[in-house]
């Protein structure tokens, strides 16, 4: 089955699993998909990250991770403007522009190559 946007499917994937209280999410994997995982860990919005082989694909898995009950990550999502993607990103008890800034030099360059 092929995706017309696999990273909104990512992102999907991780606020459907946070309302339902999963410890981790599973999802098929792309270099783009390891990136933005990358930079969650290193800001502290998920537990880790890690790849596996499932026969001839690969699959991410995320741990999600939780502060006193709650998910961290309180809303996520993808919006587009002008051909661009970008990921605005909100989070339990932080702000927001320095993420979204270090997202922007640490993920895009990576989806662009």
């Amino acid at each position: 089955m092929s995706m017309s946007d696999p990273i909104a499917d990512m992102l999907t994937r991780i606020r459907n699993a946070q309302m339902v209280g999963h410890v981790d999410v599973s999802m098929p994997c792309s270099k783009l998909k390891i990136s933005i995982a990358q930079v969650l860990k290193d800001e502290g919005y998920v537990e880790d990250y890690a790849v596996r082989e499932d026969g001839p694909k690969k699959v991410l898995r995320i741990g999600l991770k939780y502060y006193a009950g709650k998910p961290v990550i309180e809303r996520i999502e993808r919006h587009r403007r002008l051909g661009c993607g970008f990921l605005p990103m909100e989070f339990f008890g932080r702000d927001t522009r320095e993420p979204a800034r270090l997202f922007a030099e640490a993920v895009l360059p990576a989806f662009r190559a």
